[in-house]
This record gives C-alpha cells, sequence and structure tokens, in this order.
C-alpha cells in the first residue's frame, strides 16, 4: 500500500496464518499509518512488515490508537509524530524487502526491474518528542541493525517490552519473553525503558542501550536475568541508569553516566540473586 501524500487507514490485512504465513506486507505513507478503530484486534498478519510513514504511526493529531501486528519481522520509520505498536507475539527487527508485481494497461507485468519496492532496516523515529512505543504481549522482542550497528533509534522517549500473556507460563505452556539486542537501542531526545517478563541480553559490542540528550534516563527491568556480555555498553550523558533482575543475577560489562570526574549521573543494580562482572578484564 502506498498513499504519496495522505495517510493510510487499516482495516485488516492478512497474507495467511499468522504461524505459517510466507507473505509480506508495507506501508508507505506521506501522512500518517492509523487503525480504524480503537480495539485490539490484529490489524496487520504477515511474515514480515514494513512500515513507513511521513507522519505517525498508530496516532492521530493528539489520540493514540497502537496498530496491532503479527508479523515476525518488521521495520519502521516515523517523521513526524512517533510509533505505537502492539505485536501479538515474537518479533525481530532486520532488513527487509517487499516487492509485488504492478499490473500495466495492456493486463501484462511491468518489468521485474520497474516493479514497487520497498527496503528498510531498523525501528526509526524523527521529530521532536516523537516517541517509540512497541509491546510484544506474548513472545520476545530481538533487536538487529541490519547493515549497521543500530537497531532501534528514537527521537523521544522509547519502549520496548517484552511480556508472556494473560496466562503466563501456565498450562504446560512456556511463553518466551525476552529482549536480546544484537544491536544498539539508542533515543537521541528522551528516556529509555526496556521490560521483560524473563531475560534481557545485550550481546557483545554491539548491544549498547545509549541515551544522547542531557539527563536522560535508562530503566532496563527483568523478571529473571539480566546479562551485559562483556563490551556492551549503557550510557547516558549525566542521566540516572536503573537495572534490576527481580529473581535473578546481573551480569555487568559497562555502565556509564558520563566523564567521571564531572558527572552528575547516579547507577542503582539490584538482582534478586547476585551482581557480578561479566568479563576479567580490570
Amino acid at each position: 500500500y502506498q498513499a504519496i501524500t495522505g495517510s493510510i487507514t487499516v482495516g485488516e490485512i492478512t497474507t495467511g496464518a499468522a504461524a505459517s504465513t510466507t507473505g509480506k506486507v508495507a506501508l508507505v505513507a506521506g501522512g500518517n499509518i492509523l487503525d480504524i478503530t480503537n480495539d485490539t484486534a490484529v490489524d496487520i498478519t504477515a511474515s514480515e512488515l514494513i512500515l513507513t510513514a511521513g507522519g505517525a504511526i498508530g496516532k492521530n493529531g493528539t489520540t493514540i490508537d497502537h496498530l496491532e501486528t503479527s508479523v515476525a519481522y518488521l521495520s519502521t520509520s516515523s517523521s513526524n509524530g512517533g510509533t505505537w505498536i502492539t505485536e501479538s507475539d515474537s518479533v525481530a527487527f532486520t532488513t527487509l524487502t517487499v516487492t509485488v508485481e504492478r499490473v500495466i494497461n495492456s493486463g501484462e507485468l511491468i518489468t521485474s526491474t520497474s516493479r514497487p519496492k520497498s527496503e528498510q532496516e531498523d525501528l526509526r523515529t524523527l521529530g521532536e518528542n516523537s516517541h517509540l512505543v512497541l509491546i510484544a504481549t506474548e513472545g520476545s522482542i530481538t533487536i538487529g541493525g541490519g547493515s549497521d550497528k543500530e537497531g532501534v533509534v528514537a527521537a523521544g522517549n522509547l519502549l520496548l517490552s517484552a511480556g508472556e500473556g494473560a496466562t503466563g507460563d501456565a498450562g504446560g505452556t512456556i511463553v518466551d519473553a525476552n529482549i536480546l539486542l544484537n544491536a544498539s537501542v539508542k533515543s537521541t531526545g528522551g528516556n529509555i525503558s526496556l521490560l521483560a517478563e524473563d531475560s534481557i541480553t545485550q550481546s557483545l559490542t554491539d548491544g549498547d542501550i545509549i541515551t544522547s540528550a542531557d539527563n536522560k534516563t535508562v530503566d532496563v527491568q527483568a523478571d529473571d536475568a539480566i546479562t551485559m556480555y562483556d563490551g556492551a555498553v549503557t550510557s547516558s550523558k549525566n542521566g540516572n541508569i536503573r537495572y534490576q533482575a527481580i529473581s535473578g543475577s546481573i551480569q555487568v560489562g559497562a555502565i556509564k553516566t558520563g566523564t567521571a570526574s564531572t558527572t552528575t549521573g547516579n547507577v542503582a543494580l539490584i538482582a534478586g540473586a547476585s551482581i557480578h562482572d561479566h568479563g576479567t578484564d580490570t
């Protein structure tokens, strides 16, 4: 779908059954991308989903109405107003490509080199106070960087939340609700919260968490363990940083609130089990 200068309001788009479809969807709007009804029904079911908006995604003026999705892979970009998405299960961020056939006047198909095509990676918002919210209600979030080391970049506040759903692990069904950072999560103008009902892992040198504006905070909470591999960095610019592993351990890579002699930022680490250095260096 492409609305070159206008908005796209979504009823229901599906490429098949959520667990098995291989179909892909791209929505490209010069304006906003919106949900037609303020409910919790899934709006888009696909294997891969690209959302590109010149305005906001899941927000119309001052009214926030999350776009509900059921997809395996996701990339979003909103240029003015922010992004609000609720995903029904696990989702990963990476480089995506969606191509469709174009039927021309003769009834034939346009040449393959001219087919409509969308390519995009990461989750990004631009514009003042353009927040980014993604909630996986029953599944994990895996953050990849595509062609670079950035996976999520927000101009405003940023929330990534992985949940186990209404029943959690009850009834013999195990629901993984982890957040895995294989690429960085960054806010250029707001605060960051990462919340997981299982574990949070920051991988090696690419799984960094960064707030770059003055006095913005980082909030990382997992019901189980939090693991920062040696080389992973969480940093702020004089903002406070708080990690809590409710029932598990915290393994620390590097946490910085600025320059040692001048920073006014504070750090708190709270663990149900142990707190220790993941590396063996000094």
